[in-house]
């Protein structure tokens, strides 16, 4: 007996080691085949193992593809190399690099509590208004930043909901011996979690609601920008590689007008789920009431205390405005550099303007953040000579940037790219578009909609959403040029739903922040997150087949792919 549990203990502890080694001989039978199409459905399931298992850190496998994809005859390392730093890889890196600038200087933490300062009477109202600043916040950074400064400002509101009268001259946010910093892994950034405090009994579900809420709303406010999230950069740069000419309408302005209005929906739709769920439908009906006294005591309270948080900011400073200034320019410039109803400013530039894209113009405002000074420089007089120089700050510098950027991000969207490439390549996609229509093309093209955003939405629970993102998006181009029908139809639906991650801590980051709180359990997080995706998969449909359809005129089939002329080799029937 005793050998038997030092066997299991023994398992246990080398769980990972017999991973990496049990893995690829599981998946051997796919080799059999022969074919290019099983070495790359070989390499993708391989590595979608190895990222569930975390055998080794996700960035080390994120460039396993550098071996994999030649090994097996795929593509070359010199192909795949070139994947890993493109222009959207660029893009990716400059909107990084300007959040730290933005955090830097405080810039966030003082939007999203001038924001909260707006809130009602009510702890409805309360929620509403985080889960509005959180999502504005993820519109512009990764949706791990925006959650990680929301939750430490939500349980300060919550607390300073319960305080008594004499106690409000707390500060507004809790950094005392009750809170501990907690790494998440996958995540740069640490966060101030709650360690032994405990809600009063009558709010715990309030206490659910307003800490899953912060999860939610980041992963929703990603959505709002094609740069937002990863499984948009997946998708800019696949619109980029198939469609080089602009066939297809999508900028960054027009991206924006077909996200921004089903974002709200999002929103209003985890709001009205936790309500109903969490905190009760009789609850979301009294809301609606006349506040009561307690009611009038809390909101005075939160009001209180949110607004101690933004004065202990003091007046906005010199590095703030430059920064917000510069993010302004860059947001306009790439909405305006190409905006697809009328001519933008890049044609000015005649052909010279051809060769200029979206993160030519991010790679100057980051380097003007680099020698821009954090403080207001004085010209009176000149200095004393004799004095020594101190250097002066600036906006951004080489050190903060090297320690908080998340370097494995970038091998990660990468092996995205590598392996959107090779699904191309090894005509994986084809076979796939092939079987798909097979078993698809007897129904209309809504329920083929309907069946893959239903598909991606609950694979990407388990699977990471940029490899989810990466295999499909090129899935759906082709079939989308095979049945005649404008790719978008099921290429867009596709992208966002990858985003609804909304069932389990491991699904990403930020569920796994709010996980970690102890506040919430599995259960609570699977239900309520299977019934939003559900809603929020109904809310893209319907975006999909009314407002989108008129906006990028999906009934069309666009001239430019036509001329492409590309057909899938599938059975003559197709």
């Amino acid at each position: 007996m005793g050998s038997f549990f030092e066997t299991l203990e023994f398992l246990k502890r080398s769980k990972t080691a017999i991973w990496i080694v049990v893995a690829p001989i599981i998946l051997l039978p796919i080799l059999q085949f022969g074919t290019k199409e099983a070495s790359c459905c070989y390499c993708i399931l391989l590595l979608s193992f190895y990222w569930i298992g975390e055998v080794v850190p996700i960035a080390v496998t994120s460039i396993l593809p550098m071996l994999l994809f030649p090994l097996l005859g795929i593509m070359s390392a010199e192909d795949i190399a070139q994947q890993y730093l493109k222009d959207t890889t660029m893009m990716l890196v400059i909107t990084v690099m300007a959040a730290i600038a933005v955090e830097e200087c405080n810039l966030h933490r003082r939007i999203a509590l001038k924001l909260l300062t707006k809130t009602g009477s009510k702890p409805q109202w309360i929620m509403a208004s985080f889960m509005g600043a959180t999502c504005f916040l993820s519109c512009w950074m990764d949706d791990c930043a925006a959650t990680a400064l929301m939750l430490p400002i939500a349980f300060a509101t919550l607390e300073s909901m319960n305080m008594d009268d004499e106690e409000t001259g707390k500060p507004a946010v809790v950094n005392g011996e009750a809170w501990t910093t907690v790494p998440i892994e996958h995540c740069d950034e640490t966060v101030k979690i709650p360690t032994h405090r405990e809600p009063p009994k009558e709010d715990r579900t309030i206490w659910k609601a307003m800490i899953l809420s912060c999860s939610y709303a980041s992963l929703i406010g990603g959505t709002g920008t094609v740069i937002g999230t990863a499984p948009n950069l997946i998708f800019r740069d696949n619109v980029q590689t198939w469609y080089p000419n602009g066939e297809t309408g999508v900028t960054y302005l027009s991206w924006m007008a077909f996200a921004v209005p089903p974002m709200v929906l999002y929103l209003i739709a985890s709001w009205v789920t936790l309500q109903v769920l969490l905190i009760g439908p009789r609850r979301l009906i009294q809301m609606y009431s006349s506040p009561t006294d307690e009611d009038n005591k809390k909101a005075v309270r939160v009001k209180n205390s949110i607004n101690r948080a933004y004065n202990q900011l003091g007046p906005i400073t010199f590095a703030e405005k430059s920064v917000l200034t510069l993010y302004i320019i860059m947001i306009l410039s790439w909405m305006t550099s190409d905006p697809g109803f009328m001519p933008g400013w890049t044609s000015l530039l005649g052909e010279r303007g051809k060769m200029i894209s979206d993160a030519s113009v991010g790679i100057f405002i980051i380097f003007i953040m680099f020698i821009w000074p954090r403080e207001c420089p004085k010209f009176s007089g000149f200095s004393d000579p004799s004095k020594p120089h101190a250097p002066i700050p600036r906006l951004l510098n080489w050190e903060v940037v090297h320690e908080k950027f998340p370097w494995s991000l970038l091998f990660l969207v990468g092996a995205g790219f590598a392996t959107s490439r090779a699904v191309e390549v090894s005509g994986l996609s084809t076979l796939v578009s092939c079987f798909a229509l097979d078993k698809l093309t007897h129904g209309s093209a809504f329920s083929m909609e309907a069946l893959i955003t239903t598909f991606v939405t609950f694979i990407t629970e388990m699977m990471g959403n940029s490899g989810t993102a990466s295999i499909f998006i090129p899935i759906s181009f082709s079939i989308g040029e095979a049945l005649k029908i404008n790719p978008l139809y099921l290429a867009l639906p596709l992208t966002i739903s990858a985003s609804f991650s909304f069932c389990f801590p491991m699904a990403t980051p930020p569920n796994a922040i709010v996980y970690e709180t102890g506040m919430i359990t599995m259960f609570e997080m699977a239900y309520t997150g299977f019934l939003l995706d559900l809603v929020c998969i109904g809310i893209t449909l319907l975006n999909m087949n009314t407002y989108t359809y008129w906006l990028f005129d999906l009934g069309h089939f666009p001239e430019g792919i036509q001329d492409r002329n590309t057909t899938l080799l599938c059975a003559p029937s197709f």
